[in-house]
């Protein structure tokens, strides 16, 4: 009798283990879910940003001191919400090395895409800061004429990856 209870205890313990790896399984990948779309979001709104100034330089033909600080702003929004996405991913991180010694399959698994994402962004991350090196080299011309130096940057912005 005593032997049943003990299995029985036994069992649901497992079980309601069980519940409880399910649960932070789903609550990791929800939150790689999450974060892998913020980050999408982010780096194509930079994009269209880069892609909209440079429209807006061609079109106008200007090319001026004006023209080519609004890189600077745009790679100031790219600090700002990168921070986001990296608070994000540290969260993940967290949550991951917690749950690293419960369920092995998971983990390996999880952990695959959990840096597949963590490349793509470090990727992205890089040329970005090609950008912004090349921004950074910035000399104030006499004749007020940056075009060289805005089409430098935006042959650069558009190998940022998708």
């Amino acid at each position: 009798m005593k032997k049943n209870m003990n299995e029985q205890n036994f069992l649901q313990k497992k079980s309601f283990d069980d519940v409880d790896n399910f649960e932070e399984e789903i609550n990791l990948k929800t939150k790689l879910k999450l974060c892998i779309v913020e980050f999408e979001q982010h780096k194509s709104y930079l994009l269209l940003l880069f892609e909209s100034q440079n429209k807006t330089a061609i079109d106008d033909g200007v090319y001026d001191f004006e023209a080519y600080s609004k890189i600077g702003e745009l790679l100031d929004y790219c600090k700002t919400n990168s921070l986001e996405v990296s608070n994000c991913t540290y969260d993940i991180l967290r949550g991951y090395n917690d749950y690293v010694n419960k369920r092995t399959e998971f983990v390996e698994t999880f952990y695959s895409k959990l840096m597949e994402f963590i490349n793509r962004r470090a990727e992205y991350k890089n040329s970005v800061k090609k950008v912004s090196l090349e921004y950074g080299k910035f000399k104030i011309n006499t004749n007020n004429d940056y075009k060289i130096e805005f089409e430098s940057i935006m042959a650069l912005a558009e190998k940022i990856k998708l």
